[in-house]
């Protein structure tokens, strides 16, 4: 059973045990894309990683007929990219591929 508690930053419940998750991110490295969605619950979170190193990723408003959550990342400056489909498929290869693998 998940552990929750109301975040007031967010106006959501928040699984506790999230805090393990970003702790074992924070160590090893990690990256974070938000593609899509309403409100501001996922443009926190990208916040929260991007805080704690990680790199981030927004889609772009071009890219969109409903600009929603991105537009909030954006705002609060929790993406480190702001970028079309195809670029971030190219960024997340780049990022993902080793660097043996890529020359």
């Amino acid at each position: 059973m998940n552990r929750l508690m109301w975040d007031e930053s967010s106006g959501f419940y928040r699984n506790l045990d999230d805090d393990d998750v970003y702790q074992k991110c924070k160590t090893i490295g990690f990256s974070w894309t938000l593609l899509a969605g309403m409100g501001n619950d996922g443009a926190h979170e990208l916040k929260r990683m991007r805080d704690l190193g990680g790199i981030t990723i927004a889609q772009n408003q071009e890219s969109f007929v409903v600009f929603g959550m991105p537009k909030v990342a954006i705002e609060l400056d929790a993406a480190k990219y702001i970028l079309n489909p195809k670029e971030i498929v190219a960024t997340l290869t780049a990022l993902t591929t080793p660097k043996n693998k890529q020359e």
